[in-house]
C-alpha cells in the first residue's frame, strides 16, 4: 500500500493538465500513486492512460463529490490533491510526509498571477504556522494555503469527507470540521506548490460564489 495518493482533479483540460500530472510524477518521494479525478468527463481517461496513472470518473455533480469518490478509491494513508491548473514542486511529497504530525500537514506556496497573455507575476505565500479555528475566521481570509495541504485518509472519512453541497472552497469547511473534531494540523516551512490565478478559474467567472459558500458554512457550523 503506498504511503501517499496524489489526486489530480480536473473537470476539463484548460491547457495545464499535462503539466499538473507531470509535476505529480516527477517527485523525489517514491512511495506513492497518482489518480486523475474527473467530475463526469470520461474524455480525461486519455490523460490517465497516457501517463499510466489511475482514473476515477464520477457522475456529473461537483468538485467535492468527485473528490470524495477519488479518496475512497485511493490506497494511500495520506492524500494530496493537485488541481489541474496547479503544480507540485519536486520536493512536495517528501517535505510534507517528513514533516507530518497532525492529521493535516500544510506548507507555503507560490501564487502565480496571469492575465490574458501578459507575463506572469509570482508572489510567495507564507502560511500561518499555527492555524486554529479562531484564526480561520472570517472565512476566506487566508492563513493556510489551499494548494499545499495533505491529509490522512482515515481522518477525512471520520469527518464525512468534503461536503457535497459545496462546489467551491470545500477545503475551508473541511479545515473547520477537522478542528471541531479535535484534530491538529502541522506546518512545514517549505514551498511545495505553485498556485495559478487566471481568468478561467471558477471564482473569476462567478464572483458571487465566495459569498454564497461563506454564508452556507457559517450557518452549518453556527460561526
Amino acid at each position: 500500500m503506498p504511503k501517499i495518493t496524489v489526486i489530480v482533479s480536473a473537470y476539463k483540460d484548460r491547457g495545464f493538465l499535462d503539466e499538473a500530472i507531470l509535476s505529480a510524477k516527477n517527485q523525489t518521494f517514491d512511495d506513492y500513486e497518482i489518480i486523475l479525478s474527473s467530475d463526469g468527463n470520461w474524455g480525461l481517461k486519455d490523460f490517465a492512460e497516457k501517463y499510466g496513472i489511475g482514473f476515477c470518473c464520477s457522475e456529473k455533480g461537483n468538485h467535492s463529490s468527485a473528490l470524495n469518490n477519488a479518496v475512497e478509491m485511493a490506497s494511500g494513508e495520506w492524500i494530496k490533491e493537485c488541481h489541474d491548473d496547479d503544480l507540485l514542486t519536486p520536493n512536495c511529497l517528501i517535505d510534507l510526509y517528513e514533516g507530518r504530525g497532525g492529521v493535516l500537514v500544510y506548507a507555503n506556496a507560490i501564487n502565480e498571477y496571469t492575465k490574458d497573455s501578459t507575463e506572469a507575476r509570482r508572489l510567495y505565500y507564507i502560511s500561518n504556522p499555527n492555524v486554529t479555528l479562531e484564526n480561520l475566521l472570517p472565512l476566506f481570509v487566508g492563513q493556510l494555503h489551499a494548494a499545499t495541504f495533505m491529509f490522512r485518509k482515515d481522518a477525512f472519512q471520520n469527518v464525512g469527507g468534503f461536503d457535497p453541497n459545496i462546489g467551491y472552497a470545500e477545503e475551508y469547511e473541511f479545515y473547520i470540521n477537522l478542528l471541531k473534531h479535535g484534530y491538529t494540523f502541522t506546518y512545514v516551512p517549505e514551498t511545495v506548490a505553485l498556485y495559478r490565478l487566471h481568468g478561467d478559474q471558477i471564482t473569476f467567472k462567478d464572483k458571487s460564489l465566495r459569498g454564497k459558500m461563506a454564508e452556507y458554512i457559517t450557518k452549518k457550523h453556527n460561526l
